[in-house]
């Protein structure tokens, strides 16, 4: 009977863990989303083409990938 409550006691103890979890997780990803739709950031233009901040591209050489972070865009130089 003793371990018919422990294991009982276990399973809700991991069951709400696993709600805590997915809630913060949760919360990361819509701050992310409102860093990355914030209208204060400035967006991008390469190649004529504008991209908004946080918004990733491919590189023009068709290599590399590239980013716009506030207003400045980085990118990878691997060799092709």
């Amino acid at each position: 009977m003793n371990n018919k409550i422990n294991i009982s006691a276990l399973l809700v103890m991991i069951f709400i863990l696993g709600l805590m979890l997915g809630y913060f997780l949760g919360k990361e990803q819509s701050l992310k989303k409102l860093n990355e739709i914030n209208p204060l950031k400035k967006a991008c233009v390469y190649n004529g083409k504008t991209y908004q901040h946080g918004q990733g591209f491919q590189a023009e050489d068709g290599c590399n990938s590239c980013g716009c972070d506030n207003g400045q865009i980085t990118c990878t130089t691997i060799a092709c």
